[in-house]
């Protein structure tokens, strides 16, 4: 036992060793590039109602320890709840948006994500989300004190002054049919020295069920973001996401493909100044899963797009707007165990580092144990055999008697010949 406790430290030892540089994000998300058409653990943090489908224990390692975060997912009867620590969120809307509303300072916040963008980054301080979801409802709560102190100092220095603030938002959601989910969400940001924000949207996803290998995929979200800074205008931000396409299944259970269009509508009012009204389209998302073995799947993802602002004063360099984001990653699975990894980009242009290339392989980790009756994330449980028993032996057909033989009739007398009477 203790030989093989210590391999396992040894083995999460080495996959430390190996992470990059990226920011902390969920492995397989972040390798399909946060590709709605895929349903998958980091769904319940958008729609909560999905929590009893994601029982399980989660955490993530990014090459800073500083940003590790975890959380376990407990059934409840028929519920399940959800507590995560220290998790850095933003929707899956948001994940490497295209931002063409030319927005500087606080309004481009408002908006949420934008170029490599893959988390909201957070220096110190605690995140605690708790979750509820029935299957049909759910809802969760977040909280996020922090303070953010910009940098080392010498000994003898005085301390920088943090940057203190406060966050707090509720978002509830609610299963409106078979593959239709909805949820709508509330915040507030409270940062000392620079103002308060409040954030709202309200969104929705659809993918079609059953077993047709080709499923309707959509999905839309409303989001509004006002800033009052401590100094100077308001700040006004309001953006329309929406997208539609397929998820494939090109080969059941085996390679499954989603390709996802869209558009991306922004408006966006600055520090009081001209109203900008933008649109990113098109949007086209493509993003793959391959099971090449039982054990082993691979994955990959591009999203790019391009936008135009129609409205406000924008840098005459740059008046129209493109993008375009590549991950991949590989997952080991084994029964209820997962770990799944998103491949460094400057692997694939460089190579390994014993080449000259890049030093490390991951630019995250993620290690999971999952466990309930429905779990979309973990590997299908093997179907138990029926055990082998011995047919039981026909009887033997019944053997017909022969019939007994018949007694020989007796012969009939014959009358005595009377040769006189012939011959009269």
């Amino acid at each position: 036992m203790k030989k093989k406790t210590l391999s396992t430290l040894v083995v999460c030892g080495f996959i430390l060793g190996l992470a990059g540089t990226a920011g902390a994000t969920e492995s397989r998300s972040q390798s399909l590039l946060y590709n709605l058409a895929f349903e998958d653990q980091t769904d319940m943090f958008m729609f909560p109602q999905l929590l009893p489908e994601y029982q399980g224990m989660y955490f993530h390692m990014p090459a800073a320890i500083s940003n590790v975060f975890g959380g376990v997912v407990l059934g409840l009867d028929g519920a399940a709840l959800g507590v995560f620590v220290h998790r850095p969120l933003i929707s899956a809307f948001d994940q490497y948006r295209i931002l063409v509303t030319d927005g500087v300072g606080g309004g481009v916040g408002l908006l949420g994500g934008g170029g490599a963008v893959a988390a909201e980054p957070h220096v110190a301080g605690q995140i605690f989300d708790v979750m509820y979801g029935t299957g049909s409802w759910g809802v969760s709560f977040r909280t996020h004190v922090w303070s953010d102190v910009s940098g080392q100092q010498g000994v003898l220095a005085d301390p920088p002054v943090g940057n203190s603030a406060i966050t707090a938002d509720v978002n509830a959601g609610f299963k409106m049919g078979p593959g239709f989910q909805m949820r709508a969400n509330l915040g507030f940001s409270e940062i000392k020295d620079f103002g308060f924000t409040l954030r709202a949207a309200a969104g929705t996803r659809y993918i079609a069920p059953g077993s047709s290998p080709m499923r309707l995929v959509m999905a839309g979200e409303f989001q509004l973001g006002i800033l009052s800074p401590s100094t100077g205008d308001m700040s006004f931000g309001m953006a329309i996401p929406v997208k539609a396409g397929w998820n494939y299944s090109v080969l059941p259970e085996v390679l499954t493909v989603a390709l996802l269009g869209g558009v991306d509508i922004q408006l966006l009012s600055p520090g009081g100044g001209d109203m900008k009204l933008g649109m990113a389209v098109p949007t086209v998302e493509i993003a793959a899963e391959w099971k090449a073995l039982k054990w082993l799947e691979l994955r990959t993802a591009i999203k790019g797009g391009y936008g135009v602002q129609f409205a406000g004063e924008a840098n005459e360099d740059t008046p129209k707007y493109e993008q375009m984001a590549f991950s991949s990653g590989v997952g080991v699975m084994k029964g209820p165990f997962r770990f799944d990894t998103v491949l460094q980009y400057g692997l694939w242009q460089n190579g390994p580092w014993f080449i000259g290339g890049t030093p490390g392989l991951f630019a995250g980790v993620s290690l999971a144990y999952v466990w309930g009756d429905n779990v979309s994330y973990a590997s299908p449980a093997p179907v138990a055999e029926a055990p082998l028993v011995a047919p039981t032996p026909k009887p033997a057909p019944a053997v017909k008697p022969a019939p007994a033989p018949e007694s020989p009739a007796p012969a009939k007398d014959k009358p005595e010949f009377d040769g006189w009477e012939g011959n009269e």
